[in-house]
């Protein structure tokens, strides 16, 4: 698969994600097999449209020569559940935290999956060791929406939120659980979706 990295990075970048089993295959051929080969793929797609090999620069990752990964990353077996996510999030007496991709529900394998925990513990490690509560849209800025249950309020006080049906603005605060119920009664609610993955393997 090849995604066109231009749009973030304001150059031409063209990224090529390879999976099991011919990702093992690549491994063990050179950077300058691996870019000939992708460029051949790209003129069958392209035809006449690929740069010369001599004005394409590559970049190999080889993921499974990382020392610290292996080619890792997180999977759902048969017979797991959400919880086993929400598990692998819980610290170990308030002194080791965990982030990364296979801490989140939400996107489990994925890069913005171990961005968006590594800001999930920074909240959490600020309010454990200095006592400092940042205000919810402050804590995932825009994106506080897809993980409502990563909001860290003070102690007494509970999430509630509202999106705007007419204009799509929303708005987000930390209140005490009797504010909440005044607000909810009006139309203060979030339901955060639950992703589908996994739901297939819970037992029945």
């Amino acid at each position: 698969m090849f995604v066109n990295m231009h749009k973030v990075t304001d150059k031409p970048v063209l990224l090529a994600l390879v999976s099991e089993p011919y990702s093992d295959e690549l491994d063990k051929k050179s950077d300058d097999e691996i870019k000939a080969e992708g460029l051949g793929v790209l003129e069958e797609m392209y035809k006449g449209m690929v740069p010369d090999p001599s004005q394409v620069d590559v970049l190999v990752s080889r993921w499974s020569q990382d020392p610290f990964t292996r080619g890792s990353y997180s999977y759902t077996p048969v017979g797991a559940t959400m919880s086993d996510y929400d598990v692998l999030t819980e610290p170990v007496e308030n002194r080791v935290f965990f982030a990364g991709e296979a801490t989140t529900k939400y996107f489990p394998a994925l890069v913005n999956g171990a961005y968006v925990t590594g800001i999930r513990e920074a909240n959490r490690i600020m309010v454990h060791d200095d006592k400092i509560y940042l205000p919810p849209l402050k804590q995932f800025n825009e994106t506080w929406e897809q993980y409502p249950e990563y909001v860290i309020c003070e102690d007494g006080l509970e999430l509630v939120a509202r999106k705007s049906l007419d204009s799509g603005n929303k708005s987000v605060a930390c209140v005490k659980p009797a504010t909440k119920i005044k607000l909810e009664s009006i139309g203060w609610t979030w339901q955060s979706k639950e992703p589908e993955q996994c739901i297939k393997n819970e037992p029945e």
